[in-house]
């Protein structure tokens, strides 16, 4: 890559990086990509369950996953717990994503799928009114938002997780 091999002059100079251009990818690139990530995340996804303590612990856990993306980590979690239920919230391409990472595990019993158009206001989703949480999952998503959308999103999330519980 273009700019890894720049990075060595960078850090030895201050030279500057080249200006990374946006590379449009095709479907099959983009699916590629995607699944090369879930790759990378399972290690990660499997030592979150570990840190947690699923399955041990912490048992028959209420699961929000937003952001899901293929389910890496909401997956993995509910595997380790065999009472763990799990509600996955994301976008359209990816909740079908997720759709093939749960029944590739033998999960569709355990799962509630939510799918929305946006992440930025989980207050208008209504599979969520009412709703309170063991634990609610975001792994890979905040990185993404601006300081201020990362607090709104933590002031809605206040009245998912129940009180003692925790985000992750």
């Amino acid at each position: 890559d273009k700019h890894w091999k720049e990075l060595a002059l960078h850090v030895k100079t201050g030279a500057p990086l080249p200006i990374c251009e946006e590379v449009e990818l095709n479907d099959q690139d983009y699916l590629f990509n995607k699944a090369s990530e879930e790759w990378m995340l399972t290690p990660a996804a499997l030592a979150a369950a570990q840190v947690l303590d699923m399955g041990k612990t912490r048992r028959a856990v209420r699961i929000l996953e937003i952001g899901c993306g293929s389910a890496v980590f909401g997956a993995t979690l509910a595997h380790s717990d065999p009472n763990a239920v799990i509600s996955l919230i994301d976008n359209e391409f990816n909740i079908k994503r997720a759709r093939k990472t749960v029944a590739s595990i033998g999960l569709e019993h355990k799962v509630t799928f939510i799918e929305t158009e946006t992440l930025d206001d989980l207050d208008a989703v209504p599979e969520l009114a009412g709703q309170t949480f063991d634990l609610v999952l975001m792994a890979g998503l905040l990185h993404q938002k601006t300081s201020g959308e990362c607090q709104r999103m933590f002031q809605q999330l206040h009245t998912l997780i129940k009180p003692t519980r925790e985000l992750a």
